[in-house]
């Protein structure tokens, strides 16, 4: 049974990491562009993680 994505390990790092680029970009430790960039990585990355948790085993569509 899958859980709903807020309550996964994966979505809270994200969260995580995309809070930590953003408070180094305001801080001015790293440019903004490349926070940027920080966050849609780690945000496609997220999906393809969901994406693969929730797609189902080929075997059992064969099966029915």
């Amino acid at each position: 049974m899958n859980k709903p994505g807020w309550k996964t390990t994966e979505f809270w790092m994200a969260v995580i990491m995309a809070v930590g680029a953003g408070v180094t970009a305001l801080n001015g430790i790293i440019p903004a562009e490349i926070a940027l960039k920080i966050g849609a990585f780690i945000t496609a990355i997220y999906n393809i993680m969901r994406t693969l948790t929730k797609t189902p085993d080929i075997t059992t569509i064969v099966q029915k």
